[in-house]
């Protein structure tokens, strides 16, 4: 029963409170308009689990994207997260929809993946 417990939680995208978010891999801070506009919210993604934008944040539209210091997101222009690889984000993320990177993302990104980077050693 434990593990079935715990495989739902690793599997799906959840909210949790600002201080732990940036530290627990997969964690992002999202918001809906660059420099960090509009409700954002401090999510973690289950690990290597392709999420939908429509179902993580409301209206599905990014503008900013902070994963933590511990979490690497790739973003796809489709809903699966299978194709071609449009957009990485590492910390402390992209503000500006991906125009300062010269590559813009806002209103595009449909999907993210997101895995453990960089962990110190214990």
């Amino acid at each position: 029963m434990q593990l079935t417990f715990l495989s739902a939680i690793l599997l799906a995208a959840y909210v949790v409170p600002a201080a732990l978010a940036d530290t627990v891999p997969g964690g992002n801070w999202l918001c809906p308009q660059t420099n960090w506009g509009g409700v954002c919210e401090d999510i973690v993604f289950g690990l290597g689990v392709c999420q939908i934008s429509t179902n993580v944040i409301s209206g599905g539209v990014l503008g900013s994207i902070g994963p933590n210091k511990h979490t690497v997101c790739f973003g796809f222009n489709s809903d699966s997260c299978i194709g071609n690889l449009n957009w990485g984000f590492a910390y402390p993320g992209d503000s500006t929809a991906g125009v300062s990177s010269g590559n813009p993302w806002g209103n595009h990104v449909k999907s993210i993946v997101c895995y453990e980077t960089n962990v110190p050693s214990s």
